[in-house]
């Protein structure tokens, strides 16, 4: 069974990069799971950049007790050992086996919001297992127009949606990945955020972040509104959020839609 694991830290200038580790009663040193491959567009007079970084490790028997640490590792931070940097760990991890071993499992407290080493995990709506996320296959505009980017999510009888775990997010050019532009809360949740992506500083100035509105029951709608739509907009978008059910566990569920830009110098 994977896990969802996510931590949202402050990098630093420089900026850093966030590290998984995996601890364990039966291995003496901490074992490196992954690190961080995104870096922030460092801007002049800002000195904090946020980054999100998530893992899905395939727990075992093995991982009964353990405990999973995200720290930052920043090139500035030379009188520790990285895994001592500024950290935050999970509750111990929990594995329960049947007879015929196939595994259950809880979650434990292990979504990480991990800023200026402060920890603040916030659950925001408890709506199953089958929440939704819709958008449009592809949407038409100009350039210097004004454009919503929006979808809408819809929430099982057992699911909650945790602030930070809502997002749009730009196509890679290149690349099949892509990277958040802004993350959102729910209604109530609190601030809705741009990232650092590259993505991210190439809309901030020219965009806004609707606050989240309810279209009908654990029913809602995300909307990032591109002010003067440019050529190089002309991508691909995607809606990210991810679910937490005490059933299913967490899981993330998409929709895509194409931004065609008209009007295009030729």
């Amino acid at each position: 069974m994977k896990i969802n694991l996510f931590c949202t830290a402050n990098v630093g200038k420089p900026p850093g990069k966030i590290k998984w580790w995996r601890f364990s009663d039966q291995i003496y040193a901490p074992f490196l799971v992954a690190e961080s491959s995104e870096i922030p567009v460092v801007q002049p007079g800002v000195c904090a950049y946020n980054v999100t970084f998530s893992i899905q490790p395939l727990v075992t028997k093995d991982d009964d007790q353990s405990v999973w640490r995200c720290s930052v590792d920043n090139k500035l931070l030379t009188s520790l050992h990285d895994q001592d940097k500024p950290n935050q760990e999970t509750a111990r991890i929990n594995v329960f086996c049947t007879h015929s071993i196939h595994l259950l499992w809880k979650i434990p407290k292990a979504f990480l919001f991990l800023v200026d080493r402060q920890i603040s995990l916030k659950k925001i709506y408890s709506g199953g297992h089958n929440g939704t996320v819709h958008t449009s296959a592809s949407i038409k505009t100009t350039v210097g127009s004004s454009v919503d980017l929006t979808c809408q999510y819809t929430l099982g009888p057992d699911d909650s949606v945790y602030s930070g775990f809502i997002a749009w997010q730009a196509k890679i050019s290149g690349s099949r990945e892509y990277e958040n532009i802004a993350t959102f809360s729910p209604i109530g949740g609190g601030k809705n955020l741009f990232t650092t992506s590259a993505s991210a500083m190439n809309l901030k100035d020219r965009s806004e972040l609707l606050d989240i509105t309810s279209t009908g029951p654990n029913t809602f709608r995300v909307v990032l509104r591109v002010k003067a739509v440019q050529h190089l907009d002309e991508k691909e978008y995607r809606c990210s959020v991810n679910f937490i059910s005490p059933t299913t566990g967490p899981r993330t569920e998409t929709a895509v839609t194409s931004l065609i830009v008209q009007g295009k110098n030729h």
